[in-house]
């Protein structure tokens, strides 16, 4: 892939897959064929148009969406801390 703005496309497709909520650096390389390295660069030339997550995943990898994404995950977040807040074990 040539160029950072045809690399960004391929980036913006994989973090918009409806796949996913959240996708990691390794994760998006695998679907862009870029390296890890090329999609950290990419992700920091873009990040204010993405939200990364509070939390890592099992791996300890951060976690990135398309910031428009994030409000919907934000509700869904606070709906479940309701839903545990009213479990009881």
């Amino acid at each position: 892939m040539s160029g950072n703005s045809d690399q960004w496309l391929a980036i913006r497709d994989a973090l918009e897959d409806p796949r996913w909520q959240f996708r990691t650096i390794p994760s998006i390389a695998k679907s862009t064929t870029l390296s890890e390295d090329e999609v950290k660069r990419v992700l920091e030339s873009h990040k204010d148009q993405l939200y990364t997550a509070s939390h890592l995943n099992e791996r300890g990898e951060v976690l990135y969406a398309m910031e428009e994404r994030a409000p919907r995950m934000r509700e869904f977040l606070g709906n479940v801390q309701r839903y545990i807040g009213k479990t009881h074990f």
